[in-house]
């Protein structure tokens, strides 16, 4: 039916098109993993400022107060972030924690990626972790 040239061509044009849909394979999921990338920081930056938001609107008020059974309690800024964090902490798909460098509060200590972004952003490295 095909000729031994003719094999060898179609054989040839299957092999080009399978490596050229290889190519675009790899290029469409390096896109896709910094697009994922892309919207994740996004939101990422979009929680924090509406936290930095909130935390600076608590401060302007002198804290706020909550209530907590029949009393009502004084929350700072401070314990408004870990609030919202440990009320968060089952109902989103990460973490929200302040850390900080040199700190005395416990709830504060950066685990060893928040210190080494932390060092990072220090010396001008916001273009790695999109600040």
């Amino acid at each position: 039916m095909f000729s031994v040239l003719g094999k060898r061509i179609v054989f040839s044009i299957v092999a080009i098109l399978g490596f050229c849909w290889l190519l675009l394979m790899i290029w469409l999921t390096s896109e896709q993993k910094k697009f994922l990338l892309d919207q994740l920081r996004s939101q990422a930056e979009g929680v924090y400022h509406y936290i930095v938001l909130s935390r600076h609107w608590i401060a302007s008020k002198g804290g706020i107060y909550v209530k907590e059974g029949d009393k009502y309690k004084l929350v700072t800024p401070s314990h408004f972030t870990k609030d919202v964090a440990n009320y968060a902490q089952d109902r989103l798909p990460y973490r929200v924690k302040v850390a900080v460098l040199h700190t005395k509060n416990p709830f504060h200590v950066p685990d060893g990626f928040e210190k080494e972004a932390i060092l990072e952003l220090q010396k001008g490295g916001e273009e790695r972790y999109g600040g």
